[in-house]
């Protein structure tokens, strides 16, 4: 049950804003965010888990291939933003910051965590209106 409200939490996190930020923020930097986050999800948590955490490796792989299966126009409106390759060049520095501590501790990491968010998204309802409004999002 924790796991699950935690799923939940890290879902809204992850792909909602609230009406302060919304307003506060230029489209753009929410775009970015957004942009940066499906990429952590996604290519990111592949990529960490293979190095990291070997053994949750394959199923976080199958469910970064869930994902990109489910939400195809999520993935296209991401692999053509402007905000990919800044993207991609901040989360190489957060691989590298993580480096030292998740090599001692796996679970550092995220993998477990990553695997229950993109199961989240793509099997529960809340999680698809989540994907759904971020789709929204990056249209603007």
């Amino acid at each position: 049950m924790i796991v699950k409200v935690g799923a939940i939490l890290l879902l809204g996190i992850l792909f909602t804003t609230s009406v302060a930020a919304a307003q506060d923020a230029p489209v753009d930097r929410q775009k970015a965010k957004i942009v940066s986050r499906v990429y952590q999800l996604t290519f990111g948590a592949d990529a960490i888990c293979k190095r990291f955490s070997p053994q949750e490796s394959a199923e976080v792989s199958l469910a970064v291939i869930r994902f990109k299966k489910a939400y195809p126009e999520l993935m296209m409106l991401v692999e053509q933003s402007l905000y990919l390759e800044p993207a991609k060049i901040r989360f190489t520095g957060m691989m590298e910051r993580m480096a030292e501590s998740a090599s001692k501790d796996p679970r550092k990491a995220g993998c477990q965590e990553s695997l229950i968010l993109l199961n989240q998204s793509i099997d529960t309802e809340n999680g698809k209106q989540g994907i759904l409004d971020t789709i929204v999002q990056l249209k603007k």
